[in-house]
């Protein structure tokens, strides 16, 4: 009997804490004909936690109780109590990651004065409408179309990425693999740079090629990348690791040398973490802000980040905003819905977890 009141105690008080916090979530919102009653919202949320402190000190008293009656610590385990809770909480935090995108949406599909003047709702109260997604796809802002930033962005972005990847991995290779004088130092000058801000060194990037000409082009955004990237090393560097030193033994054996171990070896079984590596080289690249800011000044070469700016900037018309960041968002959800198993792969194996 115990038991099950201590069980029941677990999860119920649990389910106050959770409906306490949304109801307070829901008492901060903007306020309108859905979410303006915040008096109540707010009172919901206080009731509903006092009630679960007042749970949670009343199962420690049975439990106190139970263990003086000789029972074991075990039964105060609930385990499929908890594994309610846990899902419970994957729920609560699935809604808490996808409500600002479910906004986002809703709001693109409303008409230009209900966006701009009626203020929050859950839903279009004027009617759906995809007019917003019709003015950004076909509208030049600032002399360009979404298309042509897109485009932009993937000059910016697509190389770079391909060879920063493979550069990385060379330099993984090397210091997971091979013996060479000075390795460790030079390991350690490479985690340190990981450590600097980029903002501290924007300053005299930028006085360095606007004295070599390169400002107002895609080579400040492409040459540096073609060096690798330091995080991009310790990745892989910890994923080669993993991979056994009597294979590569073997290998040499039968006549590979360190470059056709790499190609023939190291790459065929790094294939996740390098996947993982290159879409999330290319989502950082895709959604870079402050590198086209400062060395891109010509409209006409803006990328997606900069375009979203622009449609943000002297505007009321919040569904096309709106708009536009689902248009941009759209690419990435993409990639990741195809390639999500090979991404989590790769980097619970470097991480050392299981996938």
């Amino acid at each position: 009997m115990i038991k099950k009141l201590y069980a029941i105690n677990y999860v119920v008080l649990r389910a106050f804490f959770v409906v306490g916090a949304l109801a307070l979530f829901l008492g901060v919102l903007p306020a309108s004909p859905e979410t303006g009653r915040r008096a109540v919202h707010f009172a919901i949320g206080g009731v509903s936690i006092a009630l679960g402190i007042g749970l949670a000190f009343a199962g420690r008293a049975v439990k106190r109780k139970g263990l003086g009656d000789g029972l074991a610590p075990d039964v105060f385990t609930p385990r499929g109590s908890r594994a309610i809770m846990s899902y419970f909480w994957l729920i609560v935090m699935t809604i808490i990651i996808v409500l600002p995108f479910y906004v986002i949406v809703v709001t693109s599909i409303k008409t230009e004065y209900e966006s701009a003047s009626l203020g929050f709702s859950w839903w279009p109260k004027l009617g759906v409408t995809g007019s917003a997604y019709k003015y950004v796809t076909t509208s030049e802002i600032l002399g360009i179309t979404i298309i042509g930033a897109f485009l932009n962005t993937l000059r910016a972005s697509v190389l770079p990425t391909v060879v920063t990847v493979f550069v990385s991995a060379l330099s993984a290779y090397a210091f997971s693999k091979l013996e060479f004088r000075g390795k460790k130092p030079l390991f350690g000058i490479l985690l340190l740079t990981m450590m600097v801000p980029g903002c501290i060194t924007l300053i005299s990037s930028y006085l360095l090629f606007d004295l070599i000409h390169w400002t107002n082009s895609f080579k400040p955004l492409v040459v540096p990348m073609l060096f690798g990237s330091a995080g991009v090393v310790f990745f892989l560097r910890e994923y080669f690791a993993g991979i056994p030193d009597d294979l590569l033994g073997s290998a040499r054996i039968d006549g590979l040398g360190d470059m056709g171990i790499f190609f023939h070896i190291i790459m065929p079984l790094s294939v996740p973490a390098v996947v993982a590596q290159l879409v999330l080289t290319f989502c950082g690249r895709y959604n870079d802000f402050m590198g086209p800011l400062v060395y891109l000044t010509g409209n006409e070469m803006y990328t997606l980040t900069i375009y979203m700016r622009a449609t943000t900037s002297g505007t009321i018309y919040n569904n096309r905003s709106a708009a536009a960041c689902v248009v941009a968002i759209a690419p990435l959800l993409i990639i990741y819905f195809f390639l999500q198993k090979v991404i989590l792969s790769g980097i619970a194996m470097s991480s050392g977890l299981k996938a």
